[in-house]
């Protein structure tokens, strides 16, 4: 049984769609990191966004939301010694 799609590409360049013959399709390429990416932990750019707070949803989010921890935000701007009070 022949595969349905055959996808060709590495995780961390390029991945195609092989059409008939020697046909094609690039389906998502790797985009270059953001400026000081390693102070992000080597996050791209569209990664750093979905854990961003935007004013569209901040209202939305339940009060447990990770993203809303003051740990987790210290850590995010580099300051990893930031913990929660134990009460």
């Amino acid at each position: 049984m022949r595969p349905l799609i055959e996808g060709v590409g590495r995780s961390d360049g390029a991945v195609s769609r092989k059409g008939d013959g020697d046909n094609y399709q690039r389906l998502w390429k790797v985009h270059d990191f953001p400026k000081d990416a390693e102070k992000y932990y080597g996050f791209s750019t569209f990664a750093m966004q979905l854990n961003e707070i935007t004013d569209d949803i901040k209202d939305k989010l339940p009060p447990f939301d990770s993203r809303k921890r003051p740990d987790q935000s210290a850590f995010e701007q580099g300051a990893s010694g930031v913990r929660l009070s134990s009460n």
